[in-house]
């Protein structure tokens, strides 16, 4: 795993860093929705908790600066984008809507980053997946639940990418092809991003708030980054297919029609499907006709 740690107490103090910033973000929220009745503050700065618990969590623990970057990047335009917000409100204006999207986007974000930190953090203690280090296969049901359950809340996006290591079984070393392929599918994730190693040379991906196009980038860039590795002496290439689901899919039926359909490709290499290519709007259209 990423994170290694000697007193599990300081990730528990991250469950207190998501009520922080669910409150300031409220309080913006409040202020952008009511803005006439509501005292504009002369400041109104991003909770400085996850500050605190980075600064105290690295005396008793080593992350790794691949998880912490992106976290802390989320983190500095949150506040940011706060601070212009704050701004335009003080102005006596109202924020774009494109602004305050912004805005309510990195907000869940971030607390999703934070929980992956919490998560990780019991997932040490729970196990992973011994040949990849990735979330247990176990736990796919339960996280695929919930992300159905939080596009039907927020009408958020997600995109199921599915990899396979082209003609896996022909390797002489299983473990080592696991090892370089896991490497370079993760170099790419987000913080709250999911990923499983499934079986046979499958990894899922679960990308939170993107569509087919970023899924398509991830890919890519997992194709590009295996190819210039000095350590993939096997020439190891991946494939991939994609598919974004809406309300109502049968996600594991998806992941099954999306399998057969690379294994139908077995003799492509590099090549990436869309699966039901088309837009989450054509995709309802069509399930009404």
């Amino acid at each position: 795993m990423a994170i290694e740690y000697e007193n599990s107490d300081k990730f528990k103090a991250l469950i207190g860093i998501t009520e922080d910033y669910t409150e300031w973000f409220s309080r913006i929220a409040l202020l952008v929705a009511y803005q006439e009745d509501e005292m504009i503050p002369d400041n109104l700065a991003t909770p400085d908790s996850f500050t605190n618990w980075l600064s105290d969590a690295k005396g008793g623990a080593t992350i790794d600066t691949n998880v912490l970057t992106p976290i802390l990047k989320i983190e500095t335009t949150l506040e940011d984008l706060g601070k212009n917000i704050l701004e335009t409100l003080q102005s006596g204006m109202k924020p774009s809507y494109l602004d305050f999207l912004q805005l309510k986007n990195l907000h869940s974000s971030f607390l999703m980053s934070v929980r992956r930190l919490e998560r990780d953090s019991a997932l040490e203690m729970g196990g992973v997946d011994d040949l990849t280090g990735m979330r247990p296969l176990h736990s796919l049901k339960k996280d695929l639940d919930k992300e159905i359950g939080r596009m039907e809340r927020n009408n958020s996006q997600f995109t199921l990418a599915l990899i396979r290591v082209d003609n896996f079984e022909s390797y002489p070393d299983a473990g080592a092809v696991l090892k370089v392929t896991t490497k370079n599918i993760k170099e790419y994730l987000r913080p709250f991003d999911d990923a499983y190693y499934l079986e046979d040379g499958f990894f899922l991906l679960t990308l939170k708030y993107a569509d087919i196009a970023g899924g398509e980038a991830v890919i890519l860039r997992a194709q590009n980054s295996l190819h210039s590795d000095d350590e993939n002496v096997y020439n190891i290439t991946v494939s991939g297919a994609l598919s974004e689901p809406i309300v109502g899919d049968e996600l594991f039926k998806i992941l099954d029609e999306m399998k057969s359909d690379l294994n139908n490709n077995v003799q492509e290499k590099n090549v990436i499907l869309k699966f039901l290519d088309i837009s989450p709007l054509e995709k309802f259209v069509m399930s009404k006709g």
